[in-house]
């Protein structure tokens, strides 16, 4: 009887750890975040500057230096030291699509919308010397400030870029529609007018243009600048990752990875069913 109170006690403890470790993020969420970027906490369509100990290769060039913007993007900075043509990341590219296609300087928006940090989160910069990671954390729109989301950007040295979220309007009283008053781009662009794919990234793409984005227009469908779009309340790529990887045609191939069930997860499974097996022991004659 003894033996048989520890084994079920195991089993319990097994699967409260289980089911503690199985919290759906995105398949390649960066949880590391590194510092904060001070300059940017408590401000609203900012940007500051950071350095890269690597240079990144995009479309034909190579850059280290960047500005991060609080609303939802990460700009090269041009030989001048500026954010492409305006020194900004603006929060309406969906309704003026040529500062996301032409602005002068490389661009990558995993959610560029109307963002602010005013009332609450905070901006992340990391270094792993091949990798570099920037992170919204719990950022609010500026609609609503208290309607929060959390996304990532990835740049790595083979020229490879990763966006994950990890939960967008999510909470109870939030949604896409109701905490915005903005549309929506993702995607990155070579900032050159060059050739662009308009893709459903939620499915992936393989493509021969370095400008590769999704958008989505508020308040109704088809309200974009020059081209369609739903509206923003069909955002799809909450708790995904999106992989660009260069290709041989000087474009990117684009992948969606969505969550999986872990490891962890079938633990509970195997102890839940270990556990029934138990019960079913003891109540025999």
């Amino acid at each position: 009887m003894k033996s048989k109170k520890l084994i079920q006690s195991a089993v319990f403890s097994l699967f409260a750890f289980s089911a503690g470790s199985a919290m759906a993020v995105p398949v390649l969420w960066e949880s590391n975040f590194g510092d904060e970027i001070t300059d940017l906490s408590g401000e609203d369509d900012e940007i500051s500057n950071v350095s890269l100990s690597f240079l990144f290769p995009f479309a034909g060039d190579t850059y280290s230096d960047f500005a991060v913007g609080t609303n939802g993007g990460v700009q090269a900075l041009d030989n001048a030291g500026l954010a492409g043509n305006d020194d900004d990341i603006d929060y309406d590219l969906w309704a003026d699509l040529d500062e996301f296609l032409g602005d002068g300087s490389p661009l990558f928006t995993p959610f560029n919308t109307d963002l602010s940090l005013e009332d609450s989160g905070s901006i992340h910069f990391n270094d792993f010397g091949d990798r570099a990671v920037f992170t919204w954390n719990e950022v609010g729109s500026a609609l609503n400030p208290d309607h929060l989301a959390s996304f990532q950007l990835q740049l790595l040295d083979i020229g490879q870029i990763i966006f994950s979220y990890n939960g967008i309007f999510d909470d109870a009283g939030e949604s896409l529609f109701d905490s915005l008053d903005e549309g929506i781009v993702t995607g990155i662009s070579a900032g050159d007018f060059g050739p662009n794919s308009l893709v459903d990234l939620s499915v992936g793409d393989n493509t021969g243009a370095s400008t590769v984005f999704e958008q989505w227009c508020f308040d109704s469908a088809d309200s974009c600048d020059q081209f369609t779009g739903a509206s923003n309340d069909f955002f799809d790529l909450d708790q995904m990752s999106l992989v660009f990887s260069p290709n041989s045609s000087g474009g990117f191939n684009v992948s969606a990875q969505a969550n999986s069930v872990s490891a962890p997860s079938m633990a509970v499974i195997v102890a839940l069913s270990y556990l029934t097996f138990l019960r079913r022991r003891s109540n025999k004659p």
